[in-house]
């Protein structure tokens, strides 16, 4: 009898589903946190990052959700890969640093590598990404777009720093909006 509730604990401990913390940053804020296994997350206004407090050694990866923006310096660990779940997308990594916006009203979900390597995918397609690279995944259809890109550029909101080239208007005023806690209103002329 002692055996079979050791075994059955052990088995409980072994496929238990850890609660989530949540991690919310209001508007006009960055925050930042250091999560269990040391990888290291800056969250950027108005986001919000789900994640255990501790990580199941027994299951096959480290899981943490984001809706928002946030930069993540993962600890490297082979055997657990880290996956930030954004939306229908999946961004698998082993160690590396990264940017995600992935805010719920943004058409797109756009991931920028800093240095390493992910692993994007949904339902229907995958692509692997390699360090200066960016993907634009449009929500709607799961197209991928790709670009070179300087990505220390897509950072410098962790900063407190905000830099623009060749964006459209509306996407700016959005932005500095959400890091400032501000609404502009524009007429149509």
């Amino acid at each position: 009898l002692l055996t079979a509730a050791a075994a059955w604990k052990l088995s409980a401990d072994y496929h238990a589903q850890p609660w989530l913390a949540e991690f919310h940053v209001g508007e006009g804020r960055i925050d930042s946190l250091t999560l269990a296994d040391g990888s290291k997350i800056i969250v950027n206004a108005a986001s919000t990052l789900l994640y255990p407090a501790t990580f199941n050694p027994h299951t096959g990866s480290r899981d943490v959700f984001l809706t928002g923006e946030a930069h993540f310096e993962v600890a490297k660990d082979e055997r657990h890969p880290f996956i930030v779940h954004a939306g229908n997308l999946d961004i698998r990594v082993l160690g590396t640093h990264f940017n995600v916006r992935a805010y719920a009203d943004d058409g797109d979900i756009v991931t920028t590598l800093e240095e390493g390597s992910v692993r994007l995918s949904d339902n229907s397609r995958a692509a692997l990404m390699k360090p200066g690279e960016q993907i634009a995944y449009r929500r709607v259809d799961g197209f991928m777009r790709r670009k070179q890109v300087k990505a220390d550029d897509f950072r410098l909101w962790t900063q407190g720093r905000v830099d623009f080239h060749d964006q459209p208007l509306q996407l700016i005023l959005e932005q500095i909006g959400t890091l400032y806690h501000v609404t502009f209103d524009i007429d149509d002329s």
